[in-house]
């Protein structure tokens, strides 16, 4: 089965620690097992920050035999925002004509960066599994013989909830829930969410949206040392049975 599956929070969370979260975790321990997995030919692409994508390869040697698909020139404009990022954060503060060059370029970026797509066609070939978890699925997958594909949904929370969110936040996750074609296939982390899907998307198909609910790391096991319990309910309190 060749599966190609989209990295871009994994270049984020290398990029930035702090968006380094749970949806970063799981993305992750996914990539790890299909790694693994024999049956599976494992492809990776990056929708966003591919250049962090590319350096967070380079620091998993367990993925290191997977190859990273993305258009040339995001990762060159990826590449090179992310110098500008450092150039600002060397700069002194206030504002100054650095300042203003660099937020210019940054701006100007951004607007190329909506017009160039994040594969290139030839990224397709041959894939039968295209899966994203998290980021919206990409135009160029979508109405492509033998291609099916699957996106993974945590919550819809911003949409559910808009104000307690940034308006940047309720955008993305509109875009993911508006990438997704009647026919295409869902995983939601509850049932929960798997309802709240359905009832803001309607035209969904609901055989194709299925629960996984998610698994503990390998660190968080049991621990039943019977030596260990008389302290640990002094600690919490807790009562005999």
């Amino acid at each position: 089965m060749k599966v190609l599956y989209d990295i871009a929070v994994l270049g984020l969370g290398h990029r930035q620690e702090r968006a380094r979260t749970g949806i970063y975790r799981v993305v992750e321990n996914v990539a790890l097992e299909l790694a693994r997995a024999e049956a599976v030919s494992l492809r990776f692409c990056a929708t966003a920050v591919p250049a962090g994508c590319q350096a967070y390869l380079r620091s998993r040697p367990a993925l290191a035999g997977v190859s990273l698909r993305s258009a040339p020139g995001r990762i060159a404009l990826d590449k090179l925002e992310l110098s500008l990022v450092d150039a600002a954060a060397r700069a002194k503060p206030g504002w100054n004509a650095g300042r203003v060059v660099r937020g210019c370029l940054g701006f100007a970026m951004n607007q190329v960066r909506r017009q160039l797509p994040s594969l290139s066609a030839s990224d397709l070939d041959d894939i039968e599994i295209f899966h994203s978890p998290f980021y919206p699925l990409p135009s160029r997958t979508r109405n492509r013989g033998g291609l099916r594909r699957l996106l993974t949904i945590y919550d819809l929370i911003p949409l559910l909830r808009p104000e307690l969110f940034e308006r940047s936040v309720i955008k993305l996750m509109r875009e993911i829930i508006d990438s997704l074609a009647p026919d295409d296939h869902v995983v939601c982390i509850s049932e929960a969410t798997r309802r709240d899907l359905l009832s803001t998307r309607k035209d969904l198909d609901p055989s194709h949206v299925k629960v996984t609910h998610l698994a503990a790391a390998d660190h968080f096991r049991p621990d039943l040392r019977p030596s260990d319990w008389p302290a640990l309910k002094r600690k919490y309190g807790l009562p005999d049975q």
